[in-house]
């Protein structure tokens, strides 16, 4: 999961499986991430990332969305599926 030039996440919405995890690449501006409340969902990243990457495992099938407190309107979306693990990894190369 990249944070782009227009503050944004990409790939949204993001696909994994059950048990999967998805690792968050900030580039040099700083970002957080702040996952809606649910059954399931994994810990937030907060501070201010930047030029750093965290990995996050998703346990549960659901949909979660989450935020940039930084950065308001900067939202984005996991779905996890049942099914075998699957890793989504962005390139590093955000914003």
């Amino acid at each position: 999961m990249n944070a782009t030039p227009s503050i944004a996440f990409d790939p949204s919405p993001a696909t994994v499986a059950t048990g999967g995890t998805v690792t968050f690449a900030f580039g040099s501006v700083a970002h957080n991430v702040f996952f809606d409340a649910g059954s399931g969902v994994p810990a937030d990243i907060p501070g201010t990332n930047a030029n750093a990457s965290a990995t996050r495992t998703f346990p549960t099938a659901g949909t979660f969305t989450y935020n940039c407190h930084i950065h308001p309107g900067m939202a984005g979306t996991i779905r996890v599926s049942a099914g075998p693990t699957t890793t989504t990894t962005g390139d590093g190369s955000g914003y």
